[in-house]
């Protein structure tokens, strides 16, 4: 499948941006028959008008020059029609595109809330593991099931296999439809998070109604996403935006033919393109849940929200990361010592070499003879890698094979690595 192409708007010149090919719309119009039927409806038309063809085999008619002429007048008429159409419907779908990109990732940001505020009132690890996974379920599903519609048998041994559900989760959700389990694993998550609230003994951990706000927000999410998918631009308003296209495009391989120049079909075709390569970006924008170079990348997506979600809930913990406590930290905190143009050094000229200021470097890389007279270690607030309980986290099978999963017999687990993006110049 494609994926997003990244680039650099002041690494590409006039020219080099004019002769891309790939990644641009040019494989979509020339592999598109319209373009070519027209293009030759306007090449023909524009050897007969050249070397009076039609005189010679309709003398009758070729003579008569206002029967077959199509004034320009009335082409700009349905040439600004077709416009206004197109234009409107181009910027409708790339308005919603914008759109659906912010809800997908609100999907994952109210999921990283919920995970972060429920850590802070977890009683055991179990509950935030739990919580998270179902969280991860909830993902998954709804990711598969908007790209290629209502679950397969196929992917059901995939997700127990992956570490997403068990075997008797799965067996339950196997029995209701998309929406349905959407439900049910919002409820299984309401009573982890429930329980395991009331179980803590933080005396600041005030209603279990954050909480659950914070998982409603994960559903309203969801159903964001749901909303703008399932509502398109009217088909009576596609159908006849096509039908301007379609008509514009005809009179315009007739009436430009009747030029004498080698210009006019240049001309005709580079317009011809435009046209029909907006339309095609437009369809692009529409549904940006496939496999084109402008749908969203939603398995690199999940790849590293997985990844991110399991550094903080299965990995990092805040007891053992600084295991000297929190009052030792706050006894060792004192004033920044800023300077001017400091800065700059890191965020301020692209490329520039960092050159730390003495004071800083001498406070980041070692602590001062008033903080080791406390006593304090400078290897105990860091987490000793080799310790016994520190977590070890497997990663789960890669999410391609989930999105776009074999048959179930012979599935093989694999290690999920990490996809980098195509970052390939095709200037």
């Amino acid at each position: 499948g494609g994926m997003t192409y990244t680039y650099q708007v002041e690494s590409l010149s006039l020219l080099q941006t004019i002769f891309c090919y790939r990644r641009t719309v040019w494989p979509l119009v020339i592999s598109n028959p319209v373009f070519w039927i027209f293009t030759c409806i306007h090449v023909l038309s524009w050897c007969s008008f050249r070397y009076k063809w039609l005189e010679q085999t309709f003398p009758d008619v070729g003579t008569d020059e206002l029967f077959i002429d199509v004034p320009w007048n009335d082409v700009k008429v349905i040439s600004s029609i077709a416009t206004f159409f197109e234009v409107f419907y181009t910027q409708h779908c790339y308005t919603r595109y914008m759109i659906l990109h912010q809800c997908v990732n609100n999907c994952f940001r109210s999921c990283h809330r919920l995970c972060i505020h429920f850590k802070q009132f977890a009683p055991r690890q179990q509950h935030l593991l739990l919580v998270a996974r179902w969280l991860r379920a909830s993902l998954m599903l709804f990711f598969i099931e908007l790209r290629h519609g209502e679950m397969s048998e196929a992917r059901w041994p995939l997700m127990v296999s992956a570490g997403f559900l068990k075997s008797d989760e799965a067996f339950v959700l196997q029995r209701y439809n998309s929406a349905q389990r959407g439900f049910l694993l919002l409820d299984w998550i309401a009573h982890a998070v429930v329980d395991g609230h009331a179980r803590s003994e933080q005396k600041a951990k005030g209603s279990v109604k954050g909480l659950l706000d914070r998982l409603t927000m994960f559903d309203e999410a969801q159903k964001c996403v749901l909303d703008h998918t399932r509502m398109p631009v009217a088909f009576q308003y596609y159908h006849i935006m096509n039908l301007t296209v379609f008509l514009t495009v005809s009179m315009w391989s007739y009436a430009m033919a009747k030029t004498e120049s080698i210009w006019g079909p240049i001309l005709f075709t580079l317009a011809a393109f435009m046209v029909i390569g907006m339309l095609e970006l437009a369809k692009m924008f529409s549904d940006p849940f496939g496999d084109g170079d402008v749908d969203f990348d939603v398995h690199l997506w999940l790849e590293r929200f997985f990844e991110n979600q399991t550094a903080y809930v299965e990995q990092y913990d805040f007891n053992q990361v600084f295991s000297c406590g929190l009052e030792q930290k706050l006894s060792m905190e004192s004033a920044m010592h800023y300077k001017p143009g400091f800065i700059a050094q890191f965020i301020g000229t692209r490329g520039a070499p960092l050159i730390l200021p003495e004071v800083h470097s001498r406070q980041a890389l070692q602590m001062t003879d008033h903080k080791l007279a406390k006593g304090t270690q400078s290897s105990a607030c860091f987490v000793d890698n080799n310790s016994p309980n520190r977590v070890q986290h497997g990663r789960c099978a890669d999410l391609s094979t989930l999105l776009n999963p074999p048959s179930a017999q012979g599935y093989t687990r694999i290690p999920s690595q990490a996809n980098e993006e195509d970052d390939d110049d095709d200037a």
